[in-house]
Parts: structure tokens; C-alpha cells; sequence
């Protein structure tokens, strides 16, 4: 499901199935309809980088089609990726909010 570059946010294959770029794709922001978007159709972050996304090759396309989890569900659904940050990474998103945050008292 993840969106090809050349598919301007339009997940890829279209209706889930096996995809081609399970490791390094882009929200598909368009098919989900969220935003905000850039001109090709890229979901963005706050610093209007494009968000990129990945999803597990295990499980077949339990996770990119429809109904696949559900199908997967009494089996053993083992993901094999993992999101983590590093305790300085999280240290600059925590300064990096209390910086920017509004103020919302006065």
C-alpha cells in the first residue's frame, strides 16, 4: 500500500495487494485523504518533508490488503519492522516542542 514516488499519493498497487515498494514508499495521502499535501501529492510532516512509510514483508499481503489482518488474525501475525528513536533523538523532539509550543495561557 504504500505509495510509489511516481504515484502522487495514490497507494500502489490500487486496492492493496502484493507491493512493490514495501521498504521505501510514501503515505499514500490521497487514497487515505489526509493532509497536508505537497504538489505530488505527499502527506507532510510539520517541516513539510514527506513522510515516508514502510510496511512488513511478512504474512504475505496480510498487512496491504483488505481484510488481510483479519484473515491473518488466528495465525501469528510477526511483524518484522520496528520503529525506534535514540535517547538523543528524543531529547531534541522534546526540546524542539517546548520551544515551539503555543502558549496557551496569558
Amino acid at each position: 500500500m504504500p505509495a510509489t514516488a511516481a504515484t502522487t499519493g495514490v497507494e500502489n498497487p490500487a486496492g492493496g495487494g502484493n507491493c512493490a515498494n514495501d521498504w521505501d514508499g510514501f503515505v499514500p495521502a490521497r487514497t487515505l485523504s489526509l493532509g497536508p499535501t505537497d504538489a505530488n501529492g505527499y502527506l507532510l510532516d510539520a517541516w513539510d518533508n514527506p513522510i515516508r512509510y514502510a510496511v512488513t514483508t511478512a504474512n504475505a499481503d496480510g498487512f496491504t490488503t483488505t481484510g488481510g489482518m483479519q484473515a491473518n488474525w488466528s495465525g501469528s501475525l510477526t511483524p518484522d519492522l520496528s520503529a525506534y528513536a535514540t535517547q538523543e533523538q528524543l531529547s531534541r523532539t522534546r526540546e524542539h516542542r517546548r520551544r515551539t509550543a503555543p502558549l496557551l495561557t496569558s
